[in-house]
Order: C-alpha cells, then sequence, then structure tokens
C-alpha cells in the first residue's frame, strides 16, 4: 500500500526531537522551508493514509522545546508564548529535555497547562516536583491504535545534574529497579506489541542500554523503539535484533519516520525501516500526493496564524543590519565564512576591546554560536538564533 515511497508496516512512527522553538522553520535555508505547521499539515495527511491501509500511525516528541530562537528567548520565560502553540500539536506522547530544566520559571510555565494538557501523555519518568516529589508528568501510557496495534510508552532524560531548584531527576540506574517501571515493562509490556522509550539522551547513550537491559529481563522477545535526541544528529542504531534506537536531528531541520512489521515468531528479528525526511513544503506533498490548495490544513493554517502573531509581538522580523556574506558556526577557525574568525578579529577588538587597553580578557565557550548568520537582512530573531549567550 502506499504511495510515492511510503509502505505502510505494522507499526509506523513519526519523530521530532530538539526543536528549540525553531516553529519558523528554516528561512535563510533552500530546501528547508517547512515551519511547524507544515510538519502538522504532513503528519494529518500521513495518518489519513495510514488510515486508508488499515495502519497504526504514532506522532512522538523526545523533549528541547524551549530556548534557540527569538520565538522562545525574547520573552521573560523561555518559551512562554510558544508552549501554547505546541501543545495543539498533535502528538501522541511527548518527553521533557534538559532546556526544559535550567529555569524555575520554565517550570512553572510547564505546570501552568502545557503538562496537563496531553492528558497523561505527558512523560518524565526520572524527573519529579522538588517541593512535592511527585513526578513532574506521567511514569507511561499505554496508546491503543485506531486499527488494534497497542504500545507501551515511557519518557527518560539523561542522568542530568544541572538542573533548577523546582526539579529533581533520579539516575536512571535506580528508576530501572523501582516498583512502578517494572510493574509497567512487566506487566502493561505483555499486552502492547512494542514498548517505546521517549529518551532525550544520544542515540547511542549507555543509558539506553542500562535501559534496554532493564526491559529486556522482564519482555525479552517484545520489540522495543527508542526515540532519542540532545545530540543534534541524524542517528540510527539497531543494539539488538528486536530493538532500534533513532535520534532525528534539531531545530525542525529533520521528520523521522521508523516502521516495522512485527515478526509472526518471538525469535525472528524485526526488520526496521527509517527515513530522515528533510522538512520542505516540495517533499511534504510529494509524499503526501498534496498540491498547494489542498496541503495546509484548518488546524495547520490556525498554527500559522498563532505563529506570526508571537513574532509580530516581538518584533522579530525587525532588521537590525545587514550581513555583507554568511558566517557558518561550524566552519574550521581561520575559514573565509567562519563565525568564529569574524568574532575573533573584528567583533571583538572592535567591540569589546575598544579602546584597547592591553588588559582585557574575554572568556568564551564553544557553545556561544549556536547556529550560522547569513547574508542579507539581519533579523532580531537571526540574533537570537545565532547566539543566545549575546543576543540583546
Amino acid at each position: 500500500g502506499g504511495s510515492d515511497g511510503v509502505v505502510w508496516r505494522d507499526v509506523n512512527i513519526l519523530q521530532l526531537t530538539d526543536v528549540h522553538s525553531w516553529l519558523s522553520g528554516h528561512q535563510h535555508e533552500k530546501g528547508m522551508g517547512a515551519d511547524y505547521a507544515d510538519v502538522m499539515s504532513f503528519y494529518q495527511h500521513l495518518k489519513g493514509m495510514a488510515d486508508g491501509e488499515g495502519k497504526d500511525l504514532w506522532f512522538f516528541n523526545s523533549g528541547d522545546i524551549v530556548e534557540g530562537t527569538g520565538l522562545s528567548d525574547a520573552t521573560k520565560t523561555p518559551g512562554e508564548l510558544i508552549m501554547p502553540i505546541i501543545s495543539t500539536m498533535p502528538f501522541d506522547a511527548v518527553t521533557c529535555g534538559n532546556h526544559e530544566l535550567y529555569h524555575n520559571e520554565t517550570i512553572a510555565n510547564l505546570q501552568g497547562g502545557f503538562i496537563a494538557s496531553w492528558g497523561g501523555r505527558y512523560l518524565t519518568g526520572n524527573i519529579a516536583d522538588a517541593s512535592t516529589g511527585q513526578l513532574l508528568g506521567s511514569p507511561y501510557t499505554v496508546l491503543t491504535g485506531k486499527h488494534g496495534k497497542r504500545l507501551l510508552v515511557l519518557g527518560f532524560l539523561y542522568n542530568m545534574m544541572e538542573h533548577c531548584g523546582a526539579v529533581t531527576v533520579s539516575m536512571l540506574q535506580d528508576v530501572v529497579k523501582e516498583t512502578w517501571f517494572k510493574t509497567a515493562v512487566a506487566v502493561q509490556g505483555n499486552t502492547t506489541h512494542a514498548i517505546v522509550l521517549l529518551t532525550h539522551m544520544d542515540v547511542k547513550d549507555p543509558l539506553t542500554e542500562v535501559l534496554r537491559t532493564a526491559v529486556r529481563s522482564l519482555q525479552p522477545h517484545t520489540p522495543i523503539v527508542f526515540l532519542t535526541g540532545h545530540t543534534h544528529y541524524r542517528g540510527y542504531h539497531e543494539p539488538d535484533p528486536r530493538a532500534v534506537s533513532m535520534e532525528s536531528g534539531k531545530y525542525l531541520d529533520t521528520v523521522g519516520l521508523l516502521q516495522f512489521d512485527l515478526p509472526y515468531e518471538d525469535l525472528l528479528p524485526v526488520a526496521f525501516n527509517h527515513t530522515f525526511i528533510t522538512p520542505n513544503l516540495d517533499t511534504f506533498m510529494a509524499i503526501t500526493q498534496t498540491s498547494p490548495k489542498t496541503f495546509d490544513t484548518l488546524e495547520a493554517k490556525a498554527m500559522k496564524a498563532s505563529i506570526a502573531e508571537v513574532r509580530s509581538k516581538l518584533n522579530l522580523d525587525s532588521v537590525v543590519g545587514c550581513a555583507p556574506q554568511s558566517y557558518a558556526y561550524d566552519a574550521p577557525l581561520g575559514a573565509p565564512d567562519s563565525l568564529w574568525s569574524l568574532f575573533l578579529t573584528k567583533v571583538l577588538p572592535q567591540q569589546l576591546f575598544a579602546p584597547n587597553t592591553g588588559r582585557q580578557i574575554f572568556v568564551g565557550h564553544t557553545g556561544i554560536w549556536r547556529y550560522s548568520l547569513f547574508a542579507g537582512k539581519v533579523t532580531l530573531d537571526d540574533t537570537f538564533i545565532v547566539s543566545h549567550t549575546l543576543s540583546p
């Protein structure tokens, strides 16, 4: 079944991770023009196609929704104006990233309606409210698809130490020994076709092995799916013949599609298929067999209007300067398009060290630059995107 390359399997999963408030997508880069609302339309059309074939499609988010663009960072608390927009995305479950945990105020915003909006599907198995000791979200959920496939879904963050005081983060080595975890995997796991772990950690993080080993001790044969993140690249790994780990990029540069059929016997390997899709409208329309007239769904149009409203309110498209050429944040030092070279040879001497007394010191770190600066008009939003540390 399916069309233009989409062959529907028993289990079909779409993943976003580490979007870091890039709801407007990559406006400066060719081939990456789609925004968050376009991803919503894409998902809704795919869901309709899967339904037509009698197959279940799920949509998951592996965390780090805030901090990265002006949409999040031009407000008093990171993400306060976009959390209501993100909560309209039809994710089946969401987990929490480290960037949600740096400010007590961000936690207050999460607890002020965002977590509740997911109806028990905001999964934080090792993050608790420091004042109550209760988990920030829910420990796990069981999803039953329209076409009968069932998933046990758990959500975890790596063993984060440097979080704010409003939360506590438990070590996963301890969490897997807790009764709730063992019961969920042993009991709920018996009634589900696969176990999905939304884990905000690298695709091959040793902690995925801690989790996989713990799950395998209770469910030796059930397919295990890790939907990972945090390290901002496209990653894929099959740690055992019936387990898979997928990490779908960063900053809305990737939509990950993972699909597999359930084998007839417990001991057969699972044939996992994965596709990393770069979000642009032509690709989305080709895959979903839609046109510019039919692609935008009603919900997506409403989301586009909400994003535009926030951009306008925060004045993010106001022009603050002009770049004569593009400067890449990951270009080697000394390269003609190196953002670091521009900073060290031009910006620092002319701005921070002027007049130069020979006694100034600048201390920086490699995380100063979050993204590249592109030739042409530079907007207020661009200043936040390029560097949070140095933005106004």
